[in-house]
């Protein structure tokens, strides 16, 4: 599902000629850990793309679950406000 985020980020960047991204992965305060190593398992993944020139800011959250269908999935659904993203 992260693929169409990622393909609207480059048409953006088309668009105005660049935009930032920051990709964020978020973890709950007791993370599921997984493997040998122990790994954290995150919660989810925010992308924020901006660029200053232009006034520009969007923000997208996609949570890690296991059940996601990716074939219903649309790209305004994971649309979030940008002042609920901390960086």
């Amino acid at each position: 599902m992260w693929v169409d985020v990622e393909k609207y980020a480059r048409d953006k960047a088309v668009e105005l000629g660049s935009v930032n991204i920051l990709n964020i992965v978020q973890y709950s305060t007791t993370p599921n850990r997984i493997g040998a190593g122990g790994i954290a398992v995150s919660k989810g993944y925010y992308k924020v793309l901006y660029n200053e020139d232009y006034g520009y800011e969007e923000c997208y959250y996609y949570a890690n679950e296991s059940n996601s269908n990716s074939s219903s999935d649309q790209l305004s659904s994971h649309l979030v406000d940008c002042s609920g993203v901390r960086y």
